[in-house]
């Protein structure tokens, strides 16, 4: 995949799904079968599921 896509530069530690889905340019169901899968790593707080930035970054490498 030749895919330049990166984080911003003032990115958080951690996104929301609708933020994530966004970067990725997905839609927030296929964000979910991501995290459903294990393809894709987020963390629960409280009722909010945050995804870590890492995690974006290291599924756009192609890892």
């Amino acid at each position: 995949m030749n895919d330049t896509r990166t984080l911003p530069a003032e990115s958080t530690a951690a996104l929301t799904r609708e933020e994530a889905a966004r970067h990725l340019r997905i839609s927030k169901r296929s964000l979910d079968r991501c995290i459903a899968r294990g393809e894709l790593r987020a963390i629960l707080v409280g009722r909010r599921v945050l995804v870590p930035s890492s995690e974006l970054a290291r599924l756009l490498e192609g890892g």
